[in-house]
């Protein structure tokens, strides 16, 4: 992880920066967890826009436009959760982020756990029955 300064600063929170066309700028990121019914934590927003700041020093009289926050489903070991959970319901969840990068091999997964068929990899480490994910 960057550390950028100070130990409140070295939270799993990183900027992420992309310039829209209407000349505003998109910053932000984090991958805290939190099941919190108000998940924002209001520090989050000051430090990635200080860590935006530093990487970019124009946005640091930048005015703040608005913020949103919303929950990434993740499992608490991080990794999806890909399986049968009863009889009727097959769950393919949890990729936090990660969901456009571990969408196809999660599909190709699901289609042969579901057809029955011998699966691309082993279904174990992802079985939602697995010990650790609640």
């Amino acid at each position: 992880m960057r550390e950028f300064g100070n130990a409140e600063e070295t939270r799993d929170i990183a900027p992420m920066i992309q310039p829209s066309p209407d000349g505003s700028v998109l910053t932000g990121t984090s991958r805290e967890p939190s099941f919190a019914a108000d998940p924002l934590d209001l520090e989050v927003p000051r430090i990635v826009a200080a860590q935006a700041s530093r990487l970019v020093p124009a946005l640091a009289d930048a005015p703040v436009l608005s913020t949103w926050s919303g929950v990434r489903p993740v499992s608490p070991d991080e990794r999806p959760l890909l399986g049968w959970v009863r009889e009727g319901l097959f769950v393919a969840t949890g990729h936090g982020s990660e969901g456009v990068i571990l969408g196809a091999g999660s599909a190709e997964q699901v289609a042969a756990l579901v057809l029955g068929a011998e699966p691309p990899f082993e279904p174990a480490p992802f079985d939602p029955l697995r010990s650790g994910t609640g």
